[in-house]
């Protein structure tokens, strides 16, 4: 796992690409990344086997959170900011995962196509998309636990 420890941000390309449409004007010191996540379609059934293992069943659906995250170097603390409170808390929880924890001013921005509301996980979808863009932009990548 790749851990920075300076508030100071290399410049480096645009990791989102041309790809996927999108295109971007990065500052000197800022980075940039893309993450993607499809919802699902709430809990079909869940609960426990016979051996006490639990389980799960859901069905993917074909809508998803896209995320772009653009981070920069700034004064103190980490300041994230998102207009969807749950990925923010992500994007937070997970650069202390990895020792971030001053020198960065985050922005999150969200193309989605999950209805809010509808049972399809669409919060789940923007807090994986978030931090899938955040491993793209820092080129980490955490640990499932």
């Amino acid at each position: 796992m790749k851990t920075l420890n300076t508030p100071y941000l290399p410049v480096q390309a645009d990791t989102i690409g041309s790809s996927h449409g999108i295109t971007s004007d990065l500052m000197p010191g800022e980075i940039s990344g893309h993450g993607f996540s499809y919802a699902s379609f709430g809990e079909i059934a869940q609960g426990q086997c016979t051996d006490g293992e639990d389980f799960l069943v859901t069905l993917p659906v074909n809508l998803g959170s896209s995320c772009t995250i653009s981070i920069a170097p700034g004064p103190n603390g980490v300041a994230v900011n998102s207009i969807w409170e749950k990925a923010k808390r992500a994007v937070t929880e997970a650069l202390k995962e990895v020792k971030i924890t001053s020198g960065l001013r985050i922005s999150l921005s969200f193309d989605r196509g999950v209805p809010i509301g509808k049972g399809l996980s669409s919060s789940t979808a923007d807090m994986l998309a978030a931090i899938r863009a955040l491993q793209s932009a820092l080129g980490i990548q955490l640990s499932p636990e």
